[in-house]
This record gives structure tokens, C-alpha cells and sequence, in this order.
């Protein structure tokens, strides 16, 4: 079976995740993890939720945001363009 969406993992009859399906395609750790998610246990339409914003919507400038609050280390970036010139020259 080829697992494209999260939803090949329920079995939807039993509102339940399909156990063995999952423990067939992932690590143990990464099983366990799946299994903690509660599932709904009615039907209801998806809708997609971005919780850095009041209206729950994603905005280029909203991720720009969580980057920057990241504090992400530019030198970093440096290195590994450093690296990728270094091979070049090779």
C-alpha cells in the first residue's frame, strides 16, 4: 500500500489508528509517537491552522517572524557556503 496521506493511517470504520500498518512502516520511536495522537471521533471537514497569527492564517510575513525569533546563527550559513566554494575549486 502506498501511504500518501495521513488519513491511510485510520481506520475510519473504527475511528482508530490502523496499528499494524504503522508499526510495519515506521520506527518504534516514531510509532509511538503516531499512537499518543488522539483522533477525532466524529467526521468533520480538514482545515489548516497557523498558530503564530490571532487568525490562525500562515503569512510570508508571519514565518519571517518565527525565524527571526528563531535566533538563528548566520554564521552558520558562512560555513557551509565556505564548504560549498571549497569543493568547487576541486
Amino acid at each position: 500500500m502506498k501511504l500518501q496521506l495521513v488519513s491511510d493511517l485510520i481506520d475510519n470504520t473504527n475511528k482508530k489508528w490502523r496499528t499494524e500498518l504503522i508499526n510495519n512502516t515506521f520506527q518504534m520511536k516514531i510509532t509511538q509517537k503516531i499512537m499518543q495522537i488522539p483522533l477525532a471521533e466524529t467526521d468533520h471537514e480538514d482545515f489548516q491552522v497557523w498558530n503564530r497569527e490571532p487568525s490562525d492564517e500562515y503569512s510570508v510575513r508571519s514565518a519571517y517572524k518565527l525565524l527571526q525569533d528563531a535566533n538563528l546563527d548566520p554564521s552558520s550559513y558562512l560555513i557551509q557556503t565556505e564548504i560549498k566554494e571549497f569543493y568547487r575549486k576541486l
